[in-house]
């Protein structure tokens, strides 16, 4: 097996790791009061709180937003040492969330540098 098709299978294969890595929170209600706040065509900093731990992040809701409408989600994340807003701009992803109507949410890793850990268990994310 060539390096790409393993790097293709890797890339496919992690993201279920770290789904099967942890039990299920509970469930966040739907509806419209869950975004109610955010600006809709800005990037809008925001911030929450899971088992005592602060977690900031961005949310972009799409040009025509309607609370009432469920609309997809899609979690952006930034590279080593990088920030949600940087990687807004380099994904330069609104465009395509206004045109195809889905919600964009970039999480801030936390540490110095900032990086994401996918390994269940360690402090640092």
């Amino acid at each position: 097996m060539g390096w790409r098709k393993r790097l293709w299978a890797w890339l496919c294969w992690l993201p279920l790791v770290g789904c099967a890595a942890n039990e299920f929170p509970e469930p966040i209600p739907a509806g419209a009061e869950r975004f109610a706040g955010y600006a809709v065509g800005y990037l809008t900093p925001a911030t929450l709180e899971r088992d005592g731990v602060e977690r900031s992040y961005w949310v972009y809701l799409p040009a025509g937003y309607d609370a009432s409408q469920p609309l997809p989600l899609v979690v952006n994340l930034h590279a080593y040492n990088a920030a949600g807003p940087k990687q807004e701009q380099i994904s330069r992803m609104r465009p395509l969330a206004d045109v195809h109507g889905f919600i964009l949410v970039y999480p801030e890793a936390r540490g110095e540098p900032a990086a994401w850990d996918f390994t269940p268990g360690l402090a640092a994310n």
